[in-house]
C-alpha cells in the first residue's frame, strides 16, 4: 500500500511540474526591475514642464526650498532659498538615476545641495566637520500623484519633490525667500510675547526664520508643554517637516501671513481659517525649566542682534565696536561655574564682555550677578559700549527663558517684555 502511495505522489508532483513548465513561470530579475524603476523615474522627472519644487529638511536641522529643472541629458538647473543670491542665480550641474539596491537620485556634481554638506563651517555654516548633516543622494520612497518622497542615503535627510505649476515657473524661489522677511516682521512687534487662539485654546508662540523654527507653548493641566516645528517656505507661507497638532487640529502649513508690525497686529491662516495674533505685555505661560536647559547645553550660543528693544533690533548701538560681529554666551567658563557674555569685534578676532554668576529662582527667572565688568581684549575708550550693554544685561528684573528651536533660546526681560535677546 505504502508503495502505491509513493507512486501516486510521484505522478502528482510530476504532473504539477509539467503544468508549471507549460505555463512558463515568468520571474522578473531584481536588476531588471530596478532598471525599469530607474527609467520610470527619469521619465517622470524630465517630463515635468515647469520643473519640480524641492523641500529639503537636512538631518542636522533647518530647512530649504529648491527649484529643480531636470533634462534628458542628465543636467539639472537649481535655485534655492539658502541665501538671497541663490534665489536669482541658478546653477547647472549633472544628476544620475542610480539603480543599486534602491533607485536613487544623485546630484553627482557640485550644486547648492553640496553647500549644506560641506564639512567646512566657514563655507555655509553648520557644525565643524559635518556641515548641516545633509545629503546629495536620495533614495526614492514613494510616488503619490505629483509628489515624490525621498530620503538621503547618507544622513537620512528628507526631500519632498512637488511638480511645479505654470505659476511657479520663474519667480517662485524669489517669492519663497521673501516669505522669510514677511513672517519675520512678527519679531518687530513692541512686545515679545504673542498669543493665538486655535480651536478655542490659547497658545503663545515664537517664530525664528533664521533657524527655520516655530514654537508653540501651552499648558496641560499644571504642566508646561511645547511643540517645535521645523519649516521651510513657499510663496504662500511655511511648510513644516512633520504635521503639527494643537488643540485637536492637525496642520502642516501656515499661509497668508498678514503682518502689521507698526500696529502690533497680524493674522495667518491654518487650514484656511484666519488666526489673529495678539501681543501681550506678560507671558501667557512660563517654562520654569528652560533656564537650566539653556545653561547646561554644551554649546556656544551666538546672537547676531543681541538686544531687541521696543521692536528695534541691534538697539544698543554695539556696532560702535569696530568690526562688530555679534555676541557669544558661554556657561560654566571656570571652576566656579561662572558664565560669560562676550561681544565680538574686529570681525570676530577679538572679544570683550562681562563674567558673572547666574541664579535661577523658583519662578523660572534667570538673574546675573556681575563678577567682572569686562574680560578679554581692552577696547580702550570704547569700554563705554560694554558698559552700555551691561546696564541692560544685568537688569535686576532678570530674564524668562523660552526654547525656540532644538537647541535655541530667547531671553526676555521678566518685567519689560519689550527687551529681549535671541540666541542660536
Amino acid at each position: 500500500m505504502k508503495k502505491y502511495l509513493i507512486y501516486i505522489n510521484m505522478v502528482f508532483f510530476g504532473l504539477l511540474f509539467y503544468s508549471c513548465n507549460k505555463k512558463e513561470l515568468t520571474i522578473i530579475r531584481p536588476d531588471k526591475k530596478l532598471i525599469e524603476n530607474q527609467n520610470e523615474y527619469t521619465k517622470i522627472l524630465t517630463e515635468a514642464e515647469y520643473g519640480w519644487i524641492g523641500y529639503l529638511f537636512p538631518a542636522g536641522g533647518r530647512a530649504y526650498t529648491f527649484k529643480f529643472n531636470f533634462t534628458k541629458e542628465n543636467r539639472v538647473f537649481t535655485s534655492g532659498t539658502l541665501d538671497e543670491t541663490y534665489t536669482t542665480t541658478g546653477i547647472e550641474s549633472s544628476y544620475r538615476l542610480v539603480a543599486d539596491q534602491t533607485p536613487s537620485l544623485s546630484f553627482d556634481t557640485y550644486t547648492y545641495l553640496h553647500l549644506l554638506s560641506d564639512p567646512d563651517e566657514l563655507i555655509f555654516g553648520g557644525a565643524r566637520g559635518r556641515g548641516h548633516v545633509s545629503d546629495f543622494e536620495f533614495a526614492f520612497l514613494k510616488l503619490n500623484n505629483d509628489t515624490i518622497h525621498l530620503k538621503g542615503n547618507h544622513s537620512g535627510s528628507k526631500l519632498i519633490l512637488v511638480k511645479a505649476t505654470k505659476d511657479q515657473d520663474k519667480d517662485f524661489i524669489k517669492k519663497s525667500f521673501a516669505t522669510y522677511a514677511r513672517i519675520g516682521q512678527i519679531n518687530d512687534f513692541q512686545h515679545y510675547h504673542k498669543k493665538v487662539r486655535i480651536n478655542n485654546q490659547d497658545f503663545s508662540f515664537t517664530i525664528s526664520p533664521h533657524i527655520n523654527a516655530m514654537s508653540f507653548y501651552y499648558m496641560e493641566g499644571d504642566v508646561f508643554k511645547q511643540k517645535i516645528g521645523i519649516f521651510t517656505t513657499n510663496e504662500h507661507g511655511l511648510l513644516f517637516r512633520e504635521p503639527m497638532e494643537l488643540a485637536g487640529v492637525s496642520f502642516q502649513e501656515i499661509t497668508n501671513f498678514d503682518i502689521l508690525s507698526k500696529q502690533n497686529a497680524g493674522t495667518f491662516n491654518i487650514n484656511g481659517e484666519k488666526v489673529n495674533i495678539e501681543p501681550l505685555q506678560k507671558p501667557l505661560y512660563i517654562d520654569k525649566h528652560a533656564p537650566n536647559r539653556f545653561r547646561e547645553v554644551n554649546k556656544q550660543f551666538y546672537s547676531r542682534w543681541m538686544f531687541t528693544v521696543n521692536g528695534k533690533h541691534e538697539a544698543l548701538s554695539l556696532r560702535e565696536l569696530p568690526g562688530y560681529a555679534g555676541g557669544v554666551y558661554l556657561s560654566n567658563v571656570n571652576v566656579d561655574r561662572m558664565d560669560a557674555m562676550y561681544l565680538l569685534y574686529i570681525s570676530g578676532m577679538r572679544y570683550v564682555g562681562p563674567v558673572f554668576s547666574t541664579i535661577i529662582d523658583q519662578d523660572g527667572v534667570m538673574k546675573f550677578n556681575k563678577y567682572m565688568e569686562a574680560y578679554g581684549f581692552n577696547p580702550g575708550e570704547l569700554i563705554s559700549v560694554v558698559r552700555r550693554f551691561n546696564e541692560v544685561w544685568f537688569n535686576e528684573a532678570g530674564y524668562y527663558v523660552f526654547q525656540t528651536g532644538p537647541t535655541d533660546y530667547d531671553l526676555v526681560n521678566a518685567k519689560d517684555s519689550k527687551t529681549w535677546v535671541r540666541f542660536n
